[in-house]
C-alpha cells in the first residue's frame, strides 16, 4: 500500500474514531445538546497530530463537522464549528508548525 493509501486510512479511522468519540460525549450534555463537560476528540487529535503530523487534519474536521451536522446543527454551522476547532488546536497544540504560526507575544 503506498503512502498516500496509507494517509488516507489514517485520515478515514481519525475521523470515524473523533466522530465516535464526540457522540459519546455529547451523552453527557444535559443543559444544550451540544455542549459537554467531557470532550475526548481533542485528545484524539492531538494524539493523530502528534503521532502522523499536521497531514491527517482532514480526519478531524470530518468528524467535527459530521458530529455537530448530526446533532443539532447546519451545514454552514457544522462547517465553521469544524473550521475553529481545527484552527485552535493547529495554532495552540503545535507551536512552529507553518501552515499555523504559533501567536507571538503570547
Amino acid at each position: 500500500m503506498g503512502k498516500k493509501h496509507e494517509d488516507l486510512a489514517i485520515v478515514a479511522v481519525l475521523a470515524v474514531v473523533y466522530f465516535g468519540a464526540a457522540k459519546l460525549g455529547l451523552r453527557f450534555a444535559f443543559v444544550n445538546p451540544s455542549a459537554t463537560a467531557l470532550w475526548a476528540p481533542t485528545g484524539i487529535t492531538l494524539a493523530a497530530f502528534l503521532i502522523f503530523g499536521i497531514r491527517v487534519w482532514p480526519g478531524a474536521f470530518l468528524g467535527a463537522f459530521f458530529a455537530n451536522l448530526t446533532t443539532a446543527g447546519t451545514v454552514l454551522t457544522s462547517i465553521t464549528i469544524a473550521t475553529r476547532k481545527h484552527t485552535r488546536r493547529c495554532g495552540w497544540l503545535l507551536p512552529g508548525n507553518p501552515l499555523c504560526p504559533w501567536p507571538t507575544g503570547v
